[in-house]
């Protein structure tokens, strides 16, 4: 769409959508493929996949009630604003690649559940409020305030 996508709940196994303003929808998916021209918002149900969730210059957000494998979400804009947050209540997090693009800020948030962080998080500042954290580093590369504790 040249627009934006704003709508109801979205049913199905993959979302494919693109559109040169704000894409926020309810879902309920297995896989999701995006492209915004501005923000990004997603409220998912259950367990998703993030194949590939790109914001041209806006944050993103996903929220979700499980499971969420990231194979890429990037904020395209180096700009503070362009933050990534992700979310989810129960289950678990996959995360490959997570651009903020420099500026921006990568947030991943849940009370009970176990991070897994394996592949490339690039961020002006990374959040992880978890449980369970396990990290797999191949190599560390400091955050401009001090590095990763």
């Amino acid at each position: 769409a040249a627009g934006d996508v704003i709508g109801g709940l979205v049913i199905g196994d993959l979302l494919t959508v693109s559109a040169g303003g704000q894409i926020d929808l309810d879902t309920t998916v297995a896989e999701l493929n995006a492209i915004s021209g501005t923000s990004v918002t997603i409220d998912q149900s259950d367990a998703i996949t993030l194949s590939d969730v790109q914001s041209v210059a806006g944050p993103i957000t996903v929220n979700a009630g499980s499971d969420i494998v990231v194979v890429l979400v990037k904020s395209q804009f180096d700009d503070d604003a362009n933050d990534v947050k992700i979310t989810y209540e129960n289950g678990s997090i996959t995360a490959g690649v997570i651009d903020a693009a420099g500026a921006g800020d990568v947030t991943l948030y849940s009370t009970q559940s176990v991070t897994k962080l394996y592949d490339h998080i690039e961020a002006d500042e990374l959040e992880v409020v978890e449980a369970n954290l396990l990290l797999s580093v191949d190599v560390v590369i400091p955050f401009p305030l001090g590095g990763l504790t």
